[in-house]
């Protein structure tokens, strides 16, 4: 012990007396091990973390599903939901939600907008997680309180709105003046459905709508029951109700899935992706320090001759070089936790809101057992050097030249090559998918949205208070005030904003005049509702035929206008305009219905982006509000003026309604678009800033191999030049050793990039994999230019070296 004590003072000393060095390899490390920390945290938290509820592997979340119509992840109608509540053997519990938000007020009067959800009142119960305070909503909830509701909310709004004051004492006005009874509060880890501030009971879940698709449904297996087993009862229950109702449920199934995957899965592929280039960027950071310790070894070659000459064994000098290394790598570790502890901070920061479970990254204990572990493996790696060098080193050529002119000398000048190799390999890879990245987000900034979000404001309107007959009246009415605002060109009303991930409607309808599909193959599109101006609005074109006029009102014939989507899938080559549809009546769950069920298409509108920039405008139908009531509505609102003007006059307009009519922020829609793109901005500066960080070692790599064997080389240099050797041909000589393992690494690099483009081909937008190549070879090229450069600099050192100075120092 006390030798190791003594070695390890010994190392110390010897790190204080190359403090560039130290500080080099130290920042080199902690970059790296930081870097891949802080990803870890991510793909912890996010994807390898089980949910914080009670036996999260049983809990399933149930979609509708319909081949023929291309859904297979919708909601499920109420009917369907109690037959399955009923039947099902292989669930233990079934619960629903649904999301919506709410206008709210304290007793003082102070107003408030949360984000809800409307559950049913065993949806705690099914979860099995327990609030901070008080208790959760239970099946006797959904009878109603005396004189009120009782609800559940979360800890974030307790925190903020009711100072964490005793349940006891919390009351709520909710809409129409009803009020509500906070029975208890939610930890702050639960976020089911995502952002959610408020749960509510079904007050009338078995009564409203009952045979629409409008409940998102979760439920727990039974001990023992698999999703396997489940699906093929659920679909057998699914059967049955197609059967007894082969008009509404035919084609219907059931679709289960983990309830984790299911929340993570639009966000793993990538986070493993990131992961996996984070990890490429600690392993070009350990071949640089490699480099760098095998050159420092190669200089301390007389110093070990002259200690194992003194006496010392090989051993204990490799034990020497092992603390020296263990030292670094410590230094290191300690630095990336606290770079990781930032990192994780700045991810948290940057990231997009629809990443999911955001709010439990963090740097915990996994996460230090994680970097406790990476350090092992570096210290492990970097280990090997010293002792492969100690079993290796010419004793007397060491104490005769000060260096070791063994075979072990042209063996490390092979690692060391390999080493530089590695790196640009590897930086490749990395730079090469930066490029891409930032190509296709080019791409996704360039694709036509259907509308000019510039000068868009919006106001999300939920109207439960006024009869369904009347809801056109009260919209046609607010939007007229709204065009009163100073500055306002244009306002208008529509069921589905773009890119708000509300709850979407596509439905049936067939032709007049064509063969009507079979049941569970219908024509289907999504159904919006929109006030005459809003394509205007929008700016939106109309292609064909006309827009809808204050004459479709609702004594006026059914006429409806279809996007270019449905114009093209449903009359290819033909001229939609003038056909008629049947079947396209029908009720959007407790929001509304269609009043029509035969209605003329009047007009085709260009393509507008509803889901992402991504995802190509599915076929939609637009129905005049007039004929088609929908209690929510977001009033769109275009202005030439101060957007801070207009919102300030918008906000007053919406505070006006009190609790009667749930309003929500003013949102601009410019943010929105942002939001729809945030995922590939997100995962674009990550990869390029990996890409950068690997880009620079690499080169410093190349540079520092390239001065070694200048330095190395010295004598032989200097009576090359005695003997009549041309500075430019020691320049070349020199670049051919250094551009030898680029172009080794550059053909590496090759072959990686051909094996990882198919792996992140999904994370592209319109970039072909063929491209890949091409951005593949451009970057090697620029690559050779730089490195190029960067040796370019001690080469010509080395060649203007006096001969007599060289060979008299020898």
């Amino acid at each position: 012990m006390n030798g190791v004590v003594s070695d390890l003072k010994i190392a110390l000393r010897a790190l204080s007396k190359r403090p560039v060095l130290t500080t080099v390899v130290v920042a080199t490390l902690a970059l790296g091990l930081g870097i891949n920390t802080a990803i870890f945290s991510v793909v912890e938290s996010v994807l390898l973390s089980p949910l914080p509820y009670d036996k999260p592997h049983q809990l399933v979340r149930v979609w509708g599903a319909n081949s023929s119509a291309n859904l297979d992840e919708f909601f499920v109608a109420p009917i369907d939901y109690e037959a399955i509540e009923r039947e099902a053997s292989a669930l233990d519990v079934l619960a629903a939600y649904y999301p919506t938000e709410m206008s709210i007020s304290d007793f003082d009067g102070t107003p408030r907008r949360v984000k809800g959800a409307v559950v049913t009142g065993n949806f705690f119960e099914l979860l099995g997680m327990p609030v901070v305070a008080g208790r959760g909503l239970v099946s006797a909830d959904a009878q109603g309180m005396d004189g009120g509701m009782a609800v559940v909310i979360s800890h974030s709004l307790w925190a903020s709105w009711f100072g964490e004051s005793p349940v006891a004492d919390l009351r709520i006005r909710g809409p129409g003046g009803m009020s509500m009874t906070v029975v208890g509060i939610a930890p702050a880890s639960f976020a089911l459905p995502e952002n959610v501030e408020m749960w509510v009971p079904f007050l009338n879940i078995g009564t409203v709508a009952s045979e629409d698709r409008w409940l998102n449904v979760v439920g727990r297996l039974r001990p023992g029951a698999s999703i396997e087993t489940a699906q093929a009862e659920l679909g057998g229950i699914m059967a049955s109700m197609a059967a007894l109702d082969p008009e509404r449920a035919a084609g219907w199934t059931v679709r289960l899935g983990q309830l984790h995957d299911v929340i993570t899965g639009d966000v793993a592929q990538g986070t493993w992706i990131l992961f996996a280039a984070a990890g490429l960027v600690l392993i070009v950071a350990i071949a640089n320090v490699g480099n760098l310790l095998l050159a420092r070894a190669e200089e301390r070659s007389q110093e070990f001759a002259v200690r194992l000459a003194l006496g010392a064994g090989r051993l204990r000098v490799a034990r020497l070089m092992i603390l020296e290394n263990v030292v670094l790598v410590l230094g290191g570790a300690a630095i990336a936790v606290f770079v990781s502890i930032n990192g994780v901070s700045t991810l948290r920061a940057i990231a997009p809101p629809s990443v999911a479970r955001l709010n439990e990254i963090g740097v915990d204990g996994s996460t230090l057992l994680f970097v406790g572990a990476l350090t092992v493996v570096t210290a492990l790696t970097l280990g090997l050097l010293p002792v492969r060098r100690m079993r290796r080193l010419d004793l007397q050529s060491s104490l005769r030249n000060g260096r070791n002119d063994s075979n072990d000398s042209a063996e490390g000048a092979r690692a060391r090559r390999v080493l530089v190799g590695l790196q640009i390999a590897l930086s490749l890879v990395l730079a090469t998918g930066a490029v891409l990245l930032v190509q296709s987000f080019a791409s996704l900034r360039q694709t036509e949205a259907g509308f000019r979000p510039e000068g868009l404001l919006s106001v999300e309107f939920n109207n439960f208070q006024t009869p369904l007959e009347e809801i056109e009246t009260f919209y046609s009415q607010l939007v007229n005030e709204v065009r009163t605002i100073p500055g306002v060109t244009g306002a208008a009303a529509t069921s589905m904003l773009p890119f708000s991930k509300e709850l979407d409607y596509p439905g049936r309808f067939w032709v007049v005049g064509h063969l009507i599909p079979d049941a569970g193959n219908e024509n289907r599109a999504y159904f919006r509702q929109i006030s005459p101006g809003m394509l205007g609005v929008f700016e939106t074109a109309i292609i064909r035929g006309r827009a809808f006029t204050e004459f479709d009102g609702p004594d006026a014939p059914g006429v409806v206008m279809i996007n270019e989507a449905a114009a093209s899938r449903y009359w290819p080559g033909g001229d939609p305009v003038g056909e008629r549809l049947e079947g396209v009546s029908g009720r959007f769950g407790p929001l509304g219905e269609v009043m029509r069920d035969d209605v003329e298409i009047v007009g085709v509108v260009g393509d507008i982006r509803y889901e992402s920039m991504r995802q190509r405008a599915a076929p939609a139908i637009y129905f005049p509000l007039s004929q088609a009531p929908f209690r929510r509505m977001t009033v769109v609102v275009r202005s030439e003026q101060s957007e801070a003007d207009v919102i300030r006059d918008l906000t007053a307009i919406v505070e006006s309604f009190g609790s009667e009519i749930t309003a929500g922020e003013v949102v601009e829609l410019r943010r929105l678009e942002g939001q729809a793109m945030a995922a590939d901005r997100f995962s674009m500066w990550l990869v390029i800033a990996f890409g950068v960080v690997a880009l620079v070692l690499a080169l410093v790599g190349a540079y520092g191999a390239v001065a070694y064997v200048v330095a190395q080389n010295r004598r032989q240099t200097g009576i090359r030049l005695a003997l009549g050797a041309t500075p430019r041909s020691i320049v070349a000589g020199t670049l051919k050793l250094g551009l030898q393992p680029i172009i080794g690494g550059a053909l590496v690099g090759a072959t990686l990039v051909a094996v990882s483009l198919p792996a992140v081909s999904s994370l592209l937008f319109e970039i072909s994999v063929s491209a890949g190549y091409l951005v593949f070879a451009t970057v090697t090229v620029a690559l050779f230019i730089v490195t190029g450069f960067a040796m370019f600099i001690p080469a010509i050192r080395g060649a203007k070296m006096s001969p007599a100075e060289v060979l008299s120092m020898d």
